[in-house]
């Protein structure tokens, strides 16, 4: 009984109600329907760069874990009085939908689960499914329409769009202009007698992809770490560039210079 569902640049992920998170590649191979356990009743799911959330309607709280799965805290922060249904990230919040009628509205904590409110926009109509950009958030609940707010609550418009009865809500993001930023994290020494020698580097962001080159040459597609090998004597500019899901590339490529000997 999946439920909740989010996508990143690399795979799916979803919500069981028997108490699990599953996760499957792109291409729907690879399918893991325990990839994160110790959830209860999940129903919705968001994720960003770092981790994955999930409301827990069963124990009226929020779950979080590693985007790898590691490091799971299945109670993050409780959301008492309310029930969580659908779950949103974005804005350096956690946002959630509570379909308890005694207290239903949104409610907002940060990330790492700190300062819980559950009244943050309170006196709603039985929310549950939520959505958040870079500049609003969008619910809806019982038979109404898509409602929408400003990131800090304000400016509520409940007939934003007109729906009879929706249940799912999605929005895009805004296009991702920012360039990642390259480093090298393992460089030879200054000064070597070896003639292979290997270089270690990362990106800013998850998932980007690298192109390096030797002493100003074609630049090739590469992973880290790259062995550089068959180095004549004197000196070498080793330089790698990431470049992220959205296609930006970096603009300042990292360098490491060395000196055969």
């Amino acid at each position: 009984m999946p439920r909740g569902l989010a996508v990143d640049s690399k795979h799916i992920y979803w919500t069981n109600n028997t108490g699990t998170i599953g996760r499957a590649n792109l291409d729907g191979t690879g399918v893991n329907q325990n990839f994160i356990t110790g959830a209860t009743q999940p129903y919705g799911l968001a994720i960003d760069d770092k981790h994955i959330y999930w409301a827990n309607y069963g124990t009226d709280s929020i779950g979080r874990a590693n985007i790898d799965g590691t490091g799971a805290t299945p109670m993050l922060f409780s959301t008492a009085p309310g029930t969580p249904q659908g779950v949103a990230v974005g804005a350096g919040h956690v946002y959630w939908a509570d379909y308890q009628q005694t207290v239903s509205g949104i409610g907002r904590a940060g990330l790492d689960g700190s300062n819980p409110d559950p009244t943050f926009i309170p006196d709603l109509s039985d929310p549950y499914g939520i959505a958040v950009d870079r500049s609003h958030i969008y619910w809806l609940g019982g038979s109404g329409p898509v409602s929408r707010a400003n990131l800090d609550g304000s400016a509520i418009d409940s007939d934003f769009i007109t729906a009879d009865s929706p249940w799912g809500v999605a929005v895009d993001p805004l296009p991702d202009r920012k360039s990642p930023k390259t480093r090298i994290t393992k460089a030879p020494r200054r000064k070597t007698k070896k003639e292979t020698v290997r270089v270690a580097f990362k990106s800013s962001e998850r998932g980007a992809s690298f192109k390096c080159r030797l002493d100003g040459s074609i630049w090739r597609p590469c992973r880290s770490p790259k062995k550089l090998k068959n180095l004549e004597p004197g000196k070498h500019a080793f330089q790698v560039r990431a470049t992220d899901a959205a296609g930006n590339t970096d603009p300042t490529p990292a360098k490491a210079r060395f000196k055969v000997v």
